[in-house]
């Protein structure tokens, strides 16, 4: 049932509008116009309707903080006669309509819910539209038709609209990166930047800088630079490799993560930060042997949602579809034997390896059909 709030000049027409519309909505009012404002705080409103013939309060204000709400209701001028020319000002906005009140309750009520009803099926549509362009995204980037692969898919989109960390795992050339960057482009943060970092080839040395940034004269030949968090500012922060990560910056790192705040070196000043945390390994971290190389309450922090991009070998059916992928680009065909050849092979490199294989193939291929000879593992 739609959430109403009604400001109006009449008690008897607020009472009649309660009485025919309390079938199909739930209207609130207050008594006080000034109490307006904690009101449409405390609740998500579909609609707000105000009477521009109230009076002891600033309309043009209420107008403005009613069209400033997070999830904003549409709001309703209502009017007997003409309207104010600084409320001409505020019905410029697409969530604004003038109405008047000039017929009785139940056609003033139909006009309302006939607004109401297009801005529905107009975000419906768009909500439509979307969902089909990240189906499709999803679909292009992550090649497959595997369960396995299905399942990846799956979970990225779920994954996409929420703020917590990931955790991608998988064995190297599996494809941790792509799902990285996929996260990225279909989620919220789609429009902010995409920092990516492989951490394992940061110099020790280095690391602390890298990450969090330095001040100028903050330490001899420093200069002004922000770290991978102040890039990834609004966006995501893709640590590839996270396992690497040397043992003596685990505990800032880990404080900047918890707090979302980072401070450069040689400054003393705490920067607030707003990114998603996407990490990857193809290493088990967390096991007895890694114990003293990665933080055991670091681990607990950025493995909330997982992610675990399956090897090839585990989805053999997704083999033809990527050779194509990686071979139409480049002009060239696998023959049936040269397909059957690829697809009893184990692929310890995964979809990498198989990319290299190809091109290497196609480019020692004289025509546009390739041999099982020159499939060379």
């Amino acid at each position: 049932m739609k959430q109403v709030f009604v400001l109006s000049s009449s008690k008897a027409h607020l009472l009649a509008l309660v009485a025919v519309a309390r079938r199909i909505w739930e209207v609130y009012s207050v008594e006080h116009p000034r109490d307006s404002y904690k009101l449409l705080s405390e609740k998500h409103w579909d609609a707000a309707i105000v009477d521009l013939d109230v009076s002891g309060i600033d309309l043009y204000d209420l107008c403005s903080f009613i069209t400033r709400l997070d999830k904003a209701p549409h709001l309703f001028l209502v009017c007997r006669g003409g309207f104010p020319q600084a409320h001409e000002r505020a019905a410029t906005s697409s969530l604004v309509t003038m109405i008047s009140l000039s017929g009785d309750v139940r056609s003033f009520i139909h006009a309302v819910s006939a607004v109401l009803d297009s801005r529905r099926n107009e975000t419906s549509v768009l909500n439509s539209c979307e969902k089909a362009d990240k189906e499709a995204l999803c679909s292009r980037i992550l090649l497959g038709i595997s369960p396995a692969i299905r399942d990846v898919r799956s979970r990225l989109k779920r994954y996409a609209s929420l703020p917590h960390p990931v955790l991608i795992t998988g064995e190297t050339g599996s494809g941790k990166d792509l799902a990285a960057r996929l996260l990225h482009d279909i989620s919220i943060r789609a429009n902010g930047p995409y920092e990516a970092v492989n951490v394992s080839c940061i110099p020790e040395s280095l690391a602390e800088t890298f990450l969090f940034g330095s001040l100028r004269g903050g330490y001899t030949g420093s200069k002004d630079l922000p770290g991978c968090f102040e890039r990834a500012d609004t966006g995501t922060l893709f640590l590839d490799e996270i396992g690497t990560m040397p043992v003596a910056i685990q505990p800032r790192f880990l404080r900047a993560v918890e707090e979302g705040c980072v401070t450069r070196v040689g400054s003393a000043v705490k920067k607030k930060v707003s990114c998603r945390l996407v990490c990857a390994t193809n290493a088990k971290i967390g096991d007895a042997e890694s114990t003293e190389r990665f933080r055991e309450d670091l681990l607990f922090r950025i493995d909330c949602l997982r992610v675990k991009i399956p090897p090839l070998r585990e989805r053999r059916e997704d083999i033809p579809l990527l050779a194509g992928h990686c071979l139409g680009a480049l002009g060239k065909n696998l023959s049936d034997s040269a397909l059957r050849k690829i697809m009893k092979h184990e692929w310890p490199g995964n979809v990498r390896q198989l990319f290299q294989c190809l091109r290497r193939a196609a480019a020692d291929s004289d025509s546009c059909l390739i041999d099982p000879d020159l499939i060379q593992f």
